[in-house]
């Protein structure tokens, strides 16, 4: 509590991540050919000659006692219990764990099937640089989501008429394929050839800015890196996307001259994690003191570590909120569908309570949706009618001004010096995220204002602190990675050749004639 506020204090509540579809997880699965359409206030499914429809704050009209399916770009995503409710017999995968450090184990989980069904996907071989392994399984239910290989392993998984679909994409490596019983999975080792040093290359893709690449040593072999530097003055950085509103990175880059992806995103519902800013619209909160980047109307760049707090008053009247533990977003994306049936959301339009309901709700155009916790009695009480206003409060507070900001992190570099704590930010050491050999995105930013734009393809989140500090980046921070990271670079993607739905990137516009 911080003096300040119309009523004599200001109520700060640290912004932690709460997944609008409360099911959402690893119990989610595509259901191939189905159909999600939206009438405002309900939801028809359409699933082979099955139709059930769903109303927002009364459920399903045939009975059903679950939660409504989601929509995952243009797929249908429906939980275990939905499928039960549904009827649904198909086969699922059930997941695809990752493993190793040097090589790449995958293994496909799939104990709805028999073993002997699959006899026909073992095989052993070798890729060359970029080529692919397609392996094609009968018709299966798939996960939404599948962890990052990392040592440049590309997995896609499609489903198609009659069949499902695996594609590996991998640099030049020796493979073998496995069918094992008892539950039933298959197992693909990789294990990738030493990459060959690539020529360096230099090219001015517009004045001021210049695209290198480049291999470096990541301690197991070889490392591309890909840089792309702007000089201040050659153009207007920017933040794209939106909250819940997946496109790929070529697609968010339409007119730009170079991208790269930026900030993390629930896998699900699309949901962006932490501080999103663009033009001025507040569209998600920081999360947990997270590294974000910002870019002024004064063409000004800078790196923070970020928190904030929110002051709820209604009428007049600052609400107090044991925040404790619990989890409140607030949401400004138009006809966004944000909280779950354990949910409560406040709608608010004009700075006026449309309804405070149980959820998934609507996001009003130009106005807002704050999800909570039912458990936080002065906003479950908050009647409709009421004046509201939700006040932002920033540390640092230049966010405040800034056009345009976005959260990943950890932070890499402060004013020149290792600033690697990860734990500061709720990053955990150990995992893949942060120490596997993976594609890092990382942005930095020099003395005089000018930014380095960076990817490596195979290292980990540490090994690009001393690649900054050669760059000579006053700071530094690295923005998502794994199977997010992508750098976009005069009309292609330089990195991968599939691209991952994201929710925003960091954008350079040409400047004006």
């Amino acid at each position: 509590m911080v003096p300040g506020s119309n009523c004599g204090a200001r109520w700060l509540l640290t912004m932690f991540l709460a997944a609008a579809v409360s099911w959402a997880g690893a119990d989610g699965y595509i259901l191939p050919g189905a159909t999600l359409s939206d009438q405002g206030d309900a939801v028809t499914l359409r699933y082979r000659n099955l139709e059930a429809t769903y109303v927002r704050g009364l459920g399903w009209l045939n009975g059903w006692q679950v939660e409504a399916p989601v929509l995952l770009g243009s797929s249908v995503v429906a939980s275990d219990d939905l499928l039960e409710a549904m009827g649904v017999t198909a086969p699922r995968l059930w997941a695809v764990r990752v493993g190793g450090e040097r090589a790449v184990r995958l293994v496909l989980d799939i104990p709805e099937l028999a073993a002997f069904d699959l006899e026909n996907l073992e095989q052993v071989g070798e890729l060359g640089d970029g080529e692919t392994l397609l392996l094609t399984l009968p018709e299966l239910l798939l996960p939404t989501e599948i962890p990052d290989p990392g040592l440049g392993v590309e997995v896609v998984l499609e489903s198609k008429p009659g069949r499902s679909e695996v594609t590996i994409t991998t640099p030049a490596a020796h493979y073998q394929v496995d069918v094992l019983s008892d539950p039933t999975r298959v197992v693909i080792d990789l294990t990738p050839g030493r990459p060959e040093a690539l020529a360096d290359l230099t090219s001015e893709v517009a004045p001021g800015v210049i695209y290198r690449r480049f291999s470096t040593a990541n301690g197991i072999g070889i490392s591309v890196v890909h840089i792309v530097e702007i000089t201040t003055g050659s153009g207007e950085l920017r933040v794209v996307g939106g909250d819940r509103v997946p496109r790929t990175l070529s697609e968010l880059s339409s007119g730009a001259l170079v991208a790269i992806n930026a900030g993390y995103f629930d896998t699900e519902t699309f949901a962006a994690i932490g501080l999103l800013k663009i033009d001025h619209g507040l569209l998600s909160l920081p999360s947990r003191r997270r590294a974000s980047v910002a870019f002024g109307s004064d063409g000004s760049s800078a790196i923070y570590r970020v928190q904030a707090g929110v002051e709820v008053v209604v009428d007049g009247r600052s609400t107090l909120l044991d925040s404790e533990g619990r989890a409140v977003t607030v949401h400004r994306t138009p006809d966004a569908l944000v909280g779950s049936a354990r949910t409560g959301v406040i709608v608010a339009a004009g700075g006026v309570v449309r309804a405070n309901t149980v959820g998934p709700a609507l996001v009003p155009l130009g106005g807002l949706a704050l999800v909570y916790d039912p458990g936080l009695r002065p906003l479950a009480l908050v009647e409709g009618g009421s004046d509201i206003d939700i006040n932002v409060v920033f540390e640092p507070s230049a966010i405040a001004a800034a056009r345009y900001a976005v959260e990943a992190g950890p932070l890499l570099i402060s004013d020149g010096q290792p600033a690697f704590e990860p734990e500061r930010e709720g990053f955990s050491r150990g995992t893949r995220i942060l120490d596997a050999f993976t594609q890092q995105a990382a942005i930095g930013v020099h003395q005089d204002g000018s930014v380095v734009l960076l990817i490596a393809e195979t290292m980990t989140a540490e090994q690009l602190i001393p690649l900054f500090q050669r760059l000579g980046v006053r700071d530094a921070m690295r923005l998502d990675s794994g199977s997010s990271a992508g750098l976009f670079v005069a009309g292609e993607v330089v990195n991968r050749r599939f691209e991952r739905e994201i929710v925003s990137a960091i954008v350079l516009v040409a400047p004006p004639p």
